[in-house]
């Protein structure tokens, strides 16, 4: 399950009833970032595959916050370096030094939390590239069975 609002009896439903409408000839959209009908066949497949998929689909997740907060970055950051040049024309304005600390503060906060979301990748990158040599290693040693 996906998110904790989508209920153990939703899904399975959810993808027969997707099954019945293609059956039917209804073309049926199921974004990419979805796990619908995108795990293992059952009895068929290794659940290996699903695991893999979802350190993907975590991938893609803190990939797409990364964006967002640097687009929020270069936002504050924006606005700070407008303050700043505002304060040159206005040195003793109160506010305008409040509002420039505030920027500046919201700027940093978004730095930090991308290089957050960054070692997160990082980690998961780690944590794939460990996994696929694994596999690798499983496949050869299965090889080898047959020689």
């Amino acid at each position: 399950m996906k998110t904790f609002t989508e209920y153990s009896h939703q899904r399975p439903n959810t993808e027969y009833l997707i099954g019945k409408a293609e059956g039917m000839g209804i073309d049926v959209y199921i974004p990419n970032l979805s796990s619908l009908c995108r795990g293992p066949l059952y009895g068929y497949e290794s659940l290996d595959i699903s695991y893999r998929q979802e350190l993907e689909y975590r991938q893609m997740g803190l990939n797409a916050s990364v964006t967002r907060d640097t687009n929020i970055f270069n936002r504050w950051d924006s606005r700070y370096e407008s303050l700043k040049e505002l304060s040159k024309i206005y040195p003793d304005d109160k506010k305008l030094k409040k509002q420039i600390k505030l920027a500046h503060k919201e700027a940093d906060t978004m730095v930090a939390s991308i290089n957050n979301t960054m070692g997160r990748v990082q980690q998961l990158e780690e944590c794939m590239a460990v996994y696929d040599e694994m596999k690798n290693k499983e496949l050869q040693l299965e090889e080898m069975k047959y020689e």
